[in-house]
């Protein structure tokens, strides 16, 4: 199992892509400092467009510059789970292709991130 966080060609956007994950595993955990006070969304793609549900995935979620987040995905039978500084955000199920189901994205004016697994 590994975890990458790279900037995409967009440079708002950081791509977390998950691999040989097992069942309850927290399979990423990292921390975003948002140097701007932004917006930000956490999406997971499928191949016909961003799915996501509850707020926080589905449409952006304020913080305030300088804000830590703590973001957490867990992997079950069923789902991604997202929880976000302790606190359940959203969810995305496992049934979309393999390629897309381990690609997140998190959206925001990014300072520093740090990655354990």
């Amino acid at each position: 199992m590994y975890g990458i966080l790279l900037p995409t060609n967009d440079t708002k956007w950081f791509h977390a892509q998950l691999e040989g994950t097992m069942e309850g595993q927290v399979v990423l955990l990292f921390k975003l400092l948002f140097e701007n006070s932004r917006d930000i969304q956490i999406k997971a793609k499928n191949t016909v467009d961003w799915v996501g549900t509850k707020p926080c995935c589905s449409s952006p979620v304020s913080f305030e510059a300088g804000t830590v987040l703590d973001i957490a995905i867990i992997h079950t039978s069923l789902l991604y789970l997202i929880y976000v500084n302790n606190v359940y955000c959203c969810d995305f199920t496992n049934y979309i292709p393999y390629d897309y189901a381990n690609s997140f994205h998190v959206h925001g004016s990014i300072a520093l991130y740090e990655i354990s697994f």
